[in-house]
């Protein structure tokens, strides 16, 4: 007897992040997959079923055309805006946080909150709606506390929601600069400890979760971490042996009391959170929530993928997932993080690898069968295997092929276990 294949719609922006989960669901036989984005992305869109609309409204009355069985939110903005609950409303069974949930992302004073309630580690904090008064907490305690410096309100642009400065100097003007941005938004300075991030993405099934491959992002702009912070340069997933106590200890000192949390606030969730870590030797410390999968590093986890992605996220299990690493590369135009054009005169070519690396379009349009950038980051890179340096290896060679002027990439990734 043949069955009818589930029909998944993914609804966001348009970024690589959905372009690579639209990949992962079309290799899967049981699944027939479907786009509705907001911004162009022309590789996106080369493939079949990929739609532009202009808000959810439009989303919604795509998914009832098509007689959608499954709808996907991966991007924060429209899960900020609640459209998640606009799709369940509409009747539609949908993966995404509510926009109830999503104050966990949205304002980082709540997610603080919320941490301190339930006893969960992360570094110190102090909430200011004078910026007066935080400008002279700066020059007080900047020698002591070397404070991360973080607006209240969500942005788009990862460059407005988070400055590590390098010196009181630095951290003042990142402080006005964000006064200036939304003048009305409190802004949080966090005392900002030592050790290695971790990305740490957790599917949560009602009272029970699943740990997803740990992955190590890279936000800064240039190698050695230095430069502004970006939306994330390359991401490193791995499975495998990790150290002794890390799992035991995220588990115990994270995961286990952020369920807790949920359960006891009334915020249901069910899909992926999103958790900022920092890892001092084994203990772990909560930097920030967020109520989705990261970008690019649910696309290094994807390369780990090794089952149907629907039934990985519906029924998870370890054997989902194979071994190995899987590293992910961004390749940005020289303006970023702060693009002001809106289009390129210079067009791109060389972008298809010739090797085993998979491509995913961000930023990028075609005029007249030619390739250009429409902003910061432009294409991801991705290739998967055992041999970490064999893969890096792969991509690197697979950038430098690419033609594109001022093109901006890391070259330092390293395993970070």
């Amino acid at each position: 007897m043949i069955t009818r294949k589930l029909k998944i719609l993914i609804y966001g922006s348009g970024n690589g992040r959905e372009h690579a989960t639209y990949v992962a669901i079309q290799n899967d036989i049981d699944c027939e997959c479907y786009c509705a984005i907001k911004n162009a992305n022309a590789l996106f869109e080369e493939m079949p079923n990929v739609y532009r609309i202009n808000d959810v409204n439009e989303a919604i009355a795509l998914a009832k055309e098509l007689s959608i069985d499954r709808v996907l939110i991966l991007s924060p903005l429209e899960l900020i805006s609640g459209d998640s609950d606009k799709f369940r409303l509409a009747g539609f069974n949908t993966f995404g946080a509510s926009e109830f949930s999503s104050r966990l992302e949205s304002s980082k004073s709540f997610a603080k909150e919320f941490m301190q309630l339930y006893n969960i580690p992360t570094p110190e904090y102090r909430v200011f709606t004078d910026y007066s008064v935080a400008e002279r907490t700066l020059k007080n305690e900047w020698s002591d506390k070397n404070f991360v410096i973080k607006p209240d309100i969500f942005s788009m642009n990862a460059y407005d929601r988070t400055a590590t400065p390098e010196s009181l100097e630095d951290a003042v003007l990142h402080l006005q600069r964000f006064h200036t941005m939304n003048s009305d938004s409190p802004v949080i300075l966090e005392e900002r400890i030592s050790g290695y991030e971790l990305s740490l993405h957790v599917l949560f099934t009602g009272n029970d979760y699943f740990i997803l491959p740990l992955v190590q992002d890279h936000k800064r702009l240039f190698d050695q971490n230095t430069g502004p912070m970006t939306h994330g340069m390359a991401a490193l997933a791995f499975n495998g042996n990790y150290p002794k106590n890390l799992l035991k200890n995220i588990k115990s000192k994270i995961i286990e009391p952020t369920l807790l949390g949920l359960n006891q606030e009334g915020i249901e969730f069910n899909s992926i959170l999103y958790f900022g870590l920092m890892i001092n030797e084994e203990t772990p410390y909560l930097l920030e929530y967020n109520v989705r999968s990261g970008n690019p590093e649910w696309i290094s986890i994807l390369g780990l993928l090794d089952s149907g992605l629907i039934d990985a996220l519906d029924s998870p299990k370890p054997e989902d997932w194979k071994q190995g690493y899987s590293l992910t590369s961004f390749l940005t135009t020289k303006e970023y993080p702060v693009v002001n054009k809106e289009s390129f005169s210079v067009s791109i070519s060389n972008i298809h690898p010739e090797n085993n690396c998979k491509v995913f379009g961000e930023s990028i349009i075609k005029r007249a069968g030619h390739y250009y950038p429409s902003g910061g980051r432009v294409l991801a890179f991705r290739d998967t295997g055992s041999d970490f340096e064999l893969i890096k290896r792969s991509i690197l060679s697979t950038i430098k092929n690419v033609n594109l002027e001022g093109k901006q990439y890391r070259t330092d990734i390293l395993p970070f276990f």
